[in-house]
């Protein structure tokens, strides 16, 4: 038992250890203020940075222990030679790093960890994401499984888990989702310190880890924890790129963005929501400009997983829109229409439903009570604030 517990602590920190170099290298450019973000930026970029990099090995064909371990150390150097490491002097911000917090929140974090060490048992799990990274892991390579509900999808998550099934097994593979739920807390801390009243950051962070949802999805094989980093890390850049119209901060803005929808289809809605805000918040002047940074930024994200789609299937959002692209084995069933009435009933029942009615919500763990209670709050700021308008209007 003791050394299953140090094996896992170990790819953890590996895990952790080259997200950060290989963030380090392809944020440069960013500005990062304090050590808090610097590490919240860079380990989330470093994960997408890894997921492709895997990828490309899986195109390859040579997606194994060796080459994925060339890979890892590579990735490593920068923080050994101190190559951009962490925390880069820039001037002060508000909610600078400090370490007891930091250290408090580690250990705080431990319960999440010992949970992420259950073995694998969640539906969707089982049934296609596990075998998914299995057989990447078996056979080197990226095929199509037509075996499985979702033989092609992008599949950055799947992919990045590779690598900790090689060497840890399938509980390992939990990592991957645990990790990411530490980088959005991080990011969720930092963003909401950021200028509001003390002690935002760590209340917004703690809320957001008593969820029963996210612990649920931080320690099983779901993709959503991966995905939901993503998202808040293009959210927080495109704040960050609407405070000084930094091009960097655009550029990272498209790119989290993209790599969200290389996780699942849904993050292709964030894409476009922040691609026409990037365009609405653009001097005329610039708009043309910016809306080919974020475009080709997006593209060249996107063309990996979505390239290797239209290769097996020529449908870039396979099975899905068979009226457009031709239906399948895997379209699946029509979807009879509830009308526009209950839709706008649902949408009032969401409170409701994710706290209560688990049974609307396929038995899912239930979310905190104060996302609930924070609802007619995030309201009120909205009439206050565009931007919080904008995102409680996204969010519903």
């Amino acid at each position: 038992m003791t050394l299953f517990l140090l094996v896992h602590v170990a790819l953890l920190s590996a895990l952790a250890g080259a997200a950060l170099g290989a963030g380090a290298l392809v944020t440069r450019r960013l500005p990062l203020a304090t050590r808090a973000e610097a590490i919240a930026v860079q380990a989330a970029a470093g994960l997408a940075v890894l997921a492709t990099l895997a990828c490309g090995l899986g195109l390859l064909g040579v997606l194994d222990r060796p080459h994925v371990s060339l890979v890892g150390l590579a990735c490593l150097l920068p923080l050994l030679f101190g190559l951009r490491g962490p925390g880069v002097p820039c001037p002060p911000r508000t909610g600078s790093w400090r370490w007891p917090p930091f250290v408090a929140s580690c250990l705080a974090f431990l319960p999440l960890f010992v949970l992420a060490l259950y073995p694998p048992l969640a539906f969707d799990e089982t049934l296609y994401h596990l075998p998914t990274t299995r057989t990447f892991a078996e056979t080197g390579s990226l095929p199509f499984l037509p075996s499985l509900r979702a033989p092609v999808f992008p599949q950055l998550d799947e992919v990045l888990r590779v690598p900790l099934l090689l060497a840890g097994g399938d509980t390992a593979t939990h990592l991957v989702p645990l990790l990411a739920t530490f980088v959005t807390a991080l990011l969720v801390f930092v963003w909401a310190g950021d200028g509001l009243a003390p002690g935002a950051g760590r209340t917004a962070a703690a809320l957001l880890l008593s969820s029963p949802i996210v612990v649920a999805l931080a320690t099983t094989g779901y993709v959503e924890a991966v995905l939901a980093m993503l998202v808040t890390a293009a959210l927080y850049s495109f704040s960050r790129w609407d405070e000084g119209r930094e091009t960097p901060w655009l550029l990272a803005t498209a790119l989290f963005a993209a790599a969200a929808a290389d996780v699942k289809y849904f993050g292709l809605f964030w894409l476009g929501l922040l691609g026409l805000a990037v365009l609405a918040r653009s001097r005329r002047e610039e708009r043309l400009r910016h809306a080919v940074l974020f475009g080709g930024a997006a593209l060249a994200a996107l063309a990996p997983w979505y390239g290797r789609i239209v290769y097996y299937t020529g449908n870039p959002l396979f099975p899905y829109v068979p009226s457009l692209f031709g239906a399948s084995d895997w379209t699946p069933a029509p979807v009879e229409d509830i009308g526009l009435r209950q839709r706008l009933v649902d949408v009032v029942r969401i409170p409701w439903d994710t706290l209560l009615a688990r049974d609307r919500v396929n038995a899912a763990p239930p979310f905190s009570p104060w996302f609930a209670v924070s609802i007619p709050f995030v309201l009120l700021h909205a009439t206050r604030n565009r931007r919080t308008a904008v995102l409680a209007a996204a969010g519903i």
